[in-house]
């Protein structure tokens, strides 16, 4: 489960109701009641889909042995560091696009000896899973979490 990183002295939303129907004004609980939402929204969908039956999927191999095999091409990577456009906002790792635009066919091999590792021991740095959230609300009760939606 991806954590939800709160940017400090904002709120943009009011009260919040909890599982118990407790309305909470805290923004790092408010925080924490989205993330949990939004975490389970996949897995609610997924019950809602019927079982499908073994003989249908006969001809798909396992993915997970194939992750085993990526690799990632350093001109590529390089390419992608220096298309970057930089007057995006910075994610949680507080790295600028901008910066990463001008270093990037520099940090090309470093970035690429983490991202390798990561792949094949299937850990990844903290920073990389967590993000910055926006909420939009969409219509109905302001304090039920489910009438908002992810930016």
């Amino acid at each position: 489960m991806r954590k939800v990183q709160r940017m400090k002295g904002i709120s943009q939303i009011g009260p919040i109701a909890d599982k118990d129907k407790q309305l909470q004004t805290d923004d790092f609980v408010k925080a924490e009641i989205m993330n949990k939402y939004f975490s389970l929204v996949g897995k609610t969908l997924a019950q809602n889909f019927t079982e499908q039956k073994e003989h249908q999927y006969n001809h798909i191999t396992s993915v997970t042995k194939t992750l085993q095999n990526i690799s990632v091409d350093t001109t590529f990577l390089g390419k992608q560091l220096t298309t970057i456009k930089p007057d995006k906002g910075t994610g949680p790792d507080k790295v600028r696009p901008k910066d990463l635009n001008i270093v990037g066919e520099s940090t090309k091999e470093g970035i690429n000896i983490v991202l390798q590792r990561s792949i094949t021991e299937r850990k990844f740095p903290l920073k990389w899973k967590t993000a910055k959230m926006k909420v939009a609300y969409k219509k109905g009760e302001t304090t039920d979490p489910s009438n908002y939606r992810p930016l």
